[in-house]
């Protein structure tokens, strides 16, 4: 599936570039934005353990996808 992933401290937020749709997600939002449109989320972002959680329904109702896992929040942008 391939992707990136960049995480940025300064607003709490997941940057995930994969393929031709940029994803930003927010810890504590229960919206995300893609390609400039924000979509509800189930639930809102979390982190426990420096490990970011949100539902990965919207990865396969609104991008067509099964699961994505992103990486860390101790790894600063």
């Amino acid at each position: 599936m391939g992707g990136t992933v960049m995480y940025a401290a300064a607003n709490k937020s997941y940057n995930i570039e994969w393929g031709l749709t940029s994803i930003r997600l927010t810890v504590g939002r229960n919206t995300e934005t893609a390609n400039g449109n924000e979509i509800m989320l189930s639930k809102a972002v979390s982190v426990n353990k420096g490990e970011a959680f949100f539902t990965a329904d919207f990865l396969t109702k609104k991008h067509g996808a099964g699961t994505l896992v992103v990486g860390s929040a101790d790894t600063p942008l």
